[in-house]
């Protein structure tokens, strides 16, 4: 959200609907059930992420840690586009930022 793209208003207004979400370890979350599409920025722990392909953990493909962001190609989606979520399982006590989409395109 860099004001090179936003002014300090735009980037203001972006932040006022930002939650800060925590979850512990072993938590598994579904991106597009818990807050729909945005931007998941992981302030603090370690994670795997994988899109949703069943009730299983074992499809996770990749693992992210502080200062990853999750999402970002399905925020650039135009509306009404189809999107499959993705499954982030927690590995540690982690804090999430959730920039949701509408803030960033209003």
């Amino acid at each position: 959200l860099s004001s090179y793209f936003f002014t300090l208003n735009d980037q203001a207004h972006i932040c006022s609907q930002c939650n800060i979400l925590e979850y512990p370890a072993g938590d598994v979350i579904n991106t597009s059930e818990e807050k729909g599409r945005g931007l998941w920025l992981l302030l603090k722990g370690c994670a795997c992420y994988g899109k949703n392909k069943g009730n299983t953990n074992k499809h996770h493909r990749s693992v992210v840690s502080s200062g990853a962001i999750v999402g970002l190609g399905r925020v650039l989606l135009e509306d009404g586009h189809p999107f499959v979520g993705g499954r982030i399982f927690f590995l540690t006590y982690s804090r999430v930022l959730f920039i949701p989409r509408t803030a960033i395109f209003e």
